[in-house]
């Protein structure tokens, strides 16, 4: 894996989030356009998709970038939400989950979605699930520590007998932005994209000794290995 400088062009897009937002959102149609995507492990995703149960999907912040497009495109997700908080960064994230069809919850930049300034974003992902949706959550965002997933997901999932599908991305052509807090990975044009599908949590088969913050970790643990793996 390549460690490199944040490249020029994305500082100086940086200053400008709509033009960053249009020139990313190129960017990532160019890397979908000439790269290669594999979709490992996911006949349990489709089969929950086709019998319309909700969702909730879990990958690692550093992967963001890909991910709304690339699963979109894949799947034809019709009632899919992202949650997102309320950073500045996020506007340009947001912006592009829009343009491909995705409807945004704003959650706060607090560490956890389920604490006292998340209280909408936590009824409304309640809503949506309950409606049947499908949920994209970065699960250690929005500040990390990196490779840590928060409790919100799983509490979601709980409350709204939703099942949670951590996913982890990776390709063999790419660069670490190494000076953001996650250690973004931008993927480069004429890759081997690769998203592989982890066992689903299903709460009705989770064992009821467990806590959340034990299948939190546990999951983190789990994830990490495999991000390492196909890294």
């Amino acid at each position: 894996m390549m460690m490199r400088r944040t490249p020029n062009f994305v500082k100086s897009f940086s200053k400008v989030p709509l033009i960053e937002a249009i020139a990313l959102f190129i960017y990532m149609w160019t890397v979908r356009l000439t790269s290669r995507t594999r979709f490992e492990n996911d006949a349990d995703f489709v089969k929950d998709l086709k019998d319309e149960k909700p969702i909730i999907c879990v990958f690692f912040h550093s992967r963001i970038l890909m991910t709304p497009l690339s699963m979109t495109r894949k799947y034809k997700i019709k009632n899919l939400f992202a949650l997102v908080s309320k950073n500045r960064s996020a506007v340009t994230i947001a912006r592009i989950c829009k343009w491909v069809g995705a409807k945004i919850i704003y959650g706060s930049s607090d560490k956890n979605i389920v604490g006292e300034k998340s209280f909408t974003s936590l009824r409304q992902s309640i809503r949506v699930l309950k409606d049947k949706g499908v949920l994209f959550i970065a699960g250690d965002g929005p500040v990390g520590p990196p490779f840590e997933l928060k409790e919100g997901a799983f509490y979601l999932a709980k409350k709204t007998n939703s099942v949670v599908y951590p996913i982890v991305i990776s390709a063999n052509n790419k660069l670490t932005l190494k000076k953001t807090w996650d250690k973004t990975v931008l993927i480069l044009p004429f890759s081997k994209i690769r998203f592989k599908f982890l066992d689903k949590i299903d709460f009705s088969n989770v064992d009821k000794k467990k806590t959340i913050s034990e299948i939190a970790k546990e999951t983190s643990r789990k994830m990490k290995i495999e991000q390492d793996k196909i890294d």
